[in-house]
């Protein structure tokens, strides 16, 4: 039995979703690094053009990428932290969207100047330009159908037109081929074993937050969980912790049948959860004749013994509650 079927549907849920955002969080920071480097880019990469067009400035060189790349990469990045939109949905927008804004940064100088003849320039953006296209897949370690829906976004707005302008220089060809595929081959797999890592955390840390939840009860669990423990600092519980068992247990179960062990334990838990259930206490533990009982240290449950004609209800209702006994 995996981790994942020993929470309910609804905290599996939580857990896609807490995921989720996890990916945009980091998709918009990714987003924020981008748009920096796209800028400073401009003012590094002005030698480098000026070398294969001497009328290129660097005001020419960079304002084109702060106004087509820093400020579209800041705004995508605002969208997906400030929007209300469905957590899928900016997921998806960010792995189509980044590709052609990025496409557009292409488009200043260099593919222009490729395409006039001068291929040798893309030399010296090659490097820079597939460190872009893994740092996403790698920082942000998505989903597998966001990775996917990244790569292709990536294939059909960068790699084709890049083939093209390059299709006269077969050696080029092959090098912009063989790096993007090896590249991002890698990139895709480093980021899956992340978004694995991270969801089989989130599903053990779900598990034990559960499994902690009937021992210190919804409030303490929460705080923890919620890094919120200044919640705690003027809450107090005064109560009682009983731990219990019957003495010569073992004897008892040798010297009678199982019928009459079987019935006498049956009553006997009925006894312990039904009166644990009267005074608001809470089981934490059976294990045969041995209990762990806390009174007044949990969440208190909601009083129904002023409705008529449910009493016999209710103790069952507090024996199903509060107690678990191994059958």
């Amino acid at each position: 039995m995996t981790l994942k079927y020993k929470i309910n549907e609804l905290e599996v849920q939580n857990i896609h979703n807490v995921l989720a955002q996890g990916v945009v969080n980091r998709a918009s920071d990714n987003l924020l690094v981008i748009a920096l480097l796209s800028s400073i880019y401009g003012i590094m990469s002005t030698e480098i053009i000026v070398k294969y067009d001497s009328s290129i400035t660097m005001w020419s060189n960079l304002w084109p990428r702060i106004l087509f790349n820093g400020i579209p990469f800041l705004l995508l990045s605002l969208f997906l932290k400030k929007s209300s939109s469905n957590l899928k949905t900016k997921e998806l927008i960010w792995a189509v969207v980044q590709p052609i804004i990025f496409m557009t940064a292409c488009c200043i100088h260099v593919w222009p100047l490729m395409m006039g003849g001068k291929l040798g320039i893309y030399m010296y953006f090659h490097a820079a330009n597939i460190f872009v296209i893994t740092f996403g897949l790698t920082f942000v370690a998505p989903s597998t159908l966001v990775m996917i829906s990244y790569i292709f976004s990536f294939t059909l707005f960068f790699l084709i037109p890049l083939l093209y302008i390059t299709r006269t220089d077969p050696s080029l060809i092959s090098m912009i081929i063989n790096d993007y595929i090896c590249m991002t081959i890698g990139a895709c797999v480093a980021g899956h074993l992340t978004y694995r890592l991270r969801r089989k955390v989130a599903f053990m840390d779900a598990q034990i937050k559960s499994q902690l939840t009937p021992l210190v009860g919804e409030a303490v669990v929460s705080a923890i969980y919620n890094n919120n423990l200044e919640r705690l600092n003027n809450r107090k519980s005064y109560g009682l912790i009983l731990s219990m068992d019957l003495r010569g247990y073992t004897q008892l179960l040798q010297m009678n049948p199982n019928e009459v062990s079987s019935a006498f334990m049956k009553e006997y838990h009925f006894m312990v959860c039904s009166t644990v259930g009267k005074f608001g206490g809470f089981t934490h533990k059976t294990a045969g004749d041995s209990h762990l009982i806390s009174f007044g240290l949990m969440d208190e449950s909601a009083d129904l013994s002023d409705i008529p004609g449910i009493e016999n209800d209710v103790i069952d209702a507090e024996c199903e509650k509060h107690n678990v006994w191994f059958r």
